[in-house]
């Protein structure tokens, strides 16, 4: 179990730290609202990651077949989020 715990961890650090966060918050909202209601929040921060920096990265390292060097979020930097 610890070491699935440490795949996962190593998984998620790899990911852009901003869409980690538009992902946590729209699945917390969406625990909480109708699903219509959920779906639409959850499309509409997946459009949101479309114009983020990270996004451009991303494309551009799977092009170049390389790993993306995704900057960490900004509010983040420096912090650990809870």
């Amino acid at each position: 179990l610890l070491e699935e715990g440490r795949r996962l961890a190593a998984d998620m650090a790899s990911l852009s730290g901003e869409v980690l966060v538009l992902i946590k918050q729209a699945a917390r909202a969406s625990a909480s609202l109708p699903m219509d209601e959920g779906l639409r929040r959850e499309r509409a921060a997946f459009h949101h990651t479309l114009s983020l920096p990270d996004h451009e990265e991303g494309m551009r390292a799977f092009l170049e077949k390389r790993p993306p060097r995704f900057n960490p979020p900004l509010h983040c930097k420096g912090t650990l989020e809870r």
